[in-house]
């Protein structure tokens, strides 16, 4: 998914993000979050190779320059 804010300036911009929800027994996880200017493209993957998540996800963050 992609987060627009003009508050990010480019790549060394520094964002705390959480992420709540899913479904009990996967496992939610930020993989990665890739920063340019204006926008971070951030991407999530469930680890858990036995339970599908099918609960709604919630993405926050704070953008820290």
């Amino acid at each position: 998914m992609t987060i627009t804010n003009s508050a990010i300036t480019g790549s060394s911009t520094q964002i705390l993000y959480g992420l709540t929800g899913g479904t009990v027994g996967s496992a939610i996880t930020i993989l990665n979050a890739i920063n340019t200017a204006g926008q971070s493209a951030v991407t999530v993957q469930n680890a858990s190779a036995v339970t599908n998540s099918t609960g709604s996800l919630v993405l926050t963050f704070i953008v820290l320059n």
